[in-house]
């Protein structure tokens, strides 16, 4: 079996990194956000994209780029709020099969965050829709399912997000709706 798991939720607690980090953020850049309708969205596994509008409002294309670029900036320093799940590192670690990873966060931060948290995980790839490529994580899972040669039936993937599990198996895939793994 091809496991595929999310990154932000699943493997990773990255909430109170990301509230933290958005939160300063907006406020250094000196634009008003919703913190309810933040702490909503990165709990529910939305990407930054995703969640502008409802956070923001109708800022500028240049104030939404400051606002991430600083985000980035503050993010790595908030590493130690970052929580790994140590029931997934177990299984990766112990397990003979494929890991892949997909998310919606870049393939550059998940490699970095393995790096720094778990750099003796062996991921046999990352998998992000921030690539053009990859519109969706039904996108991915075809993409590794060709890859490997493999049905649908092959590949199982992982994830915290209600809606990600029906697309999914709606494609076909299995899917399991992991646990929300948060961190805060």
């Amino acid at each position: 079996m091809i496991k595929v798991l999310d990154r932000d939720g699943v493997l990773l607690g990255t909430c109170g990194a990301n509230l933290a980090a958005y939160s300063q953020a907006s406020k250094e850049v000196g634009i008003s956000f919703d913190e309810t309708k933040l702490e909503e969205s990165i709990h529910g596994g939305e990407s930054v994209n995703d969640f502008r509008v409802p956070v923001w409002g109708e800022i500028s294309e240049r104030e939404f780029a400051q606002v991430k670029k600083v985000k980035v900036g503050l993010f790595t320093k908030l590493l130690p709020l970052v929580q790994v799940n140590a029931v997934w590192v177990e299984e990766i670690l112990n397990s003979p099969g494929n890991f892949y990873l997909a998310t919606k966060a870049s393939v550059d931060s998940t490699h970095f965050l393995i790096q720094q948290l778990v750099p003796e995980f062996r991921i046999s790839h990352i998998f992000s829709t921030q690539d053009p490529k990859y519109f969706s994580k039904v996108d991915i899972l075809k993409s590794i399912s060709k890859f490997q040669n493999a049905t649908t039936g092959d590949l199982i993937l992982y994830d915290d997000s209600p809606q990600t599990i029906q697309l999914v198996t709606g494609a076909g895939f299995q899917a399991e709706l992991a646990p929300h793994f948060c961190g805060v």
